[in-house]
This record gives C-alpha cells, structure tokens and sequence, in this order.
C-alpha cells in the first residue's frame, strides 16, 4: 500500500505543488566502517567500498565520476548537457587527484547547472556527506541506520520496505488532502529525501541534515538544521 502511494506522490516544490518525478540516480549501501580501510574501487557498471557499493543508474542522459586520493574521494552522478547516443553504455569515469584538484572538481559539481547527487567520503573520522543538487528533482530517499552507522540510498522508495516502520501520520495527512509543505520527511518515519541542495552528514557517532540555501550555488544554510532519529 506504502509503495502504490508513492508512486503517486512525489517530493513537493518549496511552493507547495507536487513534481512527478520519473527520473532515477543510484543505488548504494555504505558502512561508515569501511570508508577508513577500504579504497573506491570500479567494478563493472558498479563501485566498491569493501563490503558497501554505490551502483549509478545507467542511462543515456545520465553521466558518473569518481575522483580520490589516499584521504579522500567523491562520487556525482549527474544530469547530461548533452544525452550520449547509445543507452546504458556509460561507463563510470574515475581517476587519482591531488587534494587540490579534488576541491575544485567539487566546486565545479556544485555549480552543475542540472540536477545532481555528490556522495563525499574522507577517511579521517571515517565520515560520509551526500549533497543533493540545486534543482532536487531527482529522487534519493536515504536512512541511516544508527547501530551498524550504515547508510541506504535509492531512488526506490520499496527498497526500504524490508523492515517494518512507524507511520508519519501528519505527513500522510498532508499528502491526501493535498496540502503538502516543503520537508524531507516522508510516510514512514527514519525515511527521508532530501530536498534541493540538502546536506546529509554521517560519521561515526554523529548524523546531521541541513536544508539547502534558497541561494542554489553557495552552502547550505544552518538556520534550518535538524537531528535525524
């Protein structure tokens, strides 16, 4: 029942109305564990972190990039500028960067003019960031499971359906009168999907959101920061 709803509700525009969104972006299961011990390695269409992966969407209009260093390393998958002639044939593009070129291969993502999501990851804490991209049309729904600190992210909502899940009964509300506000949170309480240019934040002990600025090119903003539970 969940997972017929959201195929017919979709994220809601900071005006209120809802988008329908039929566009996909990744798939990934990461341990905040194996950020510290384990270098992003490519594997056919998919990228491995030790036992935790990220696996792009492949698609024509879509495009993969993988940039690290012996500290650090990011992921964006992105909308193209131009769609490639052939389906499914993208293969993900990665190379080694100094921590410079790293900084400004990022700078440079944020200020994509389409859609994206950055996944962020520095062996030092171990800590993880994912960043949603100024438009936010593309769907990510995330949780964070507190006592393995592992983080799920899809863009299909059934997969996190495996474990039963406390109701959000107000957002359910809103969402079947219509009148829905400008939120991550969704039907099933320790789901979420962030909203445009939203920060998500995991390390070892510590897990944050920040809402993105209503400014589309500079940081987040942190007059709307809230714990996950």
């Amino acid at each position: 029942m969940i997972a017929s709803f959201f195929t017919l509700c979709c994220r809601p525009s900071r005006e209120g109305r809802l988008e329908f969104v039929s566009r996909t972006m990744l798939k990934a299961t990461l341990r905040i564990g194996d950020l510290k011990t384990f270098d992003p390695a490519v594997r056919d269409c998919s990228i491995a972190i030790g036992e935790s992966y990220i696996r792009p969407f492949q698609h024509k209009s879509l495009e993969s990039l993988l940039l690290k260093n012996s500290d650090q390393w990011f992921f964006v998958i992105r909308e193209r500028q131009r769609v490639a002639d052939e389906f499914g044939t993208n293969p993900i593009a990665t190379a080694n960067a100094s921590a410079d070129q790293l900084r400004q291969s990022y700078q440079q993502c944020m200020h994509w003019p389409l859609d994206f999501v950055v996944i962020e990851a520095a062996r030092r804490g171990p800590r993880l960031q994912v960043r949603a991209g100024h438009i936010g049309s593309l769907p990510i729904y995330f949780h964070v499971e507190e006592r393995t600190r592992t983080v799920t992210l899809s863009w299909d909502f059934v997969d996190f359906l495996g474990t039963s899940r406390a109701i959000d009964a107000e957002i359910i509300a809103h969402h079947l009168s219509m009148r829905t506000f400008y939120s991550a949170r969704q039907p099933c309480a320790g789901i979420n999907l962030p909203t445009a240019g939203a920060t998500l934040y995991v390390d070892r002990s510590e897990t944050s959101f920040e809402y993105g600025s209503l400014d589309p090119f500079t940081r987040p903003c942190t007059y709307k920061t809230w714990r996950l539970m």
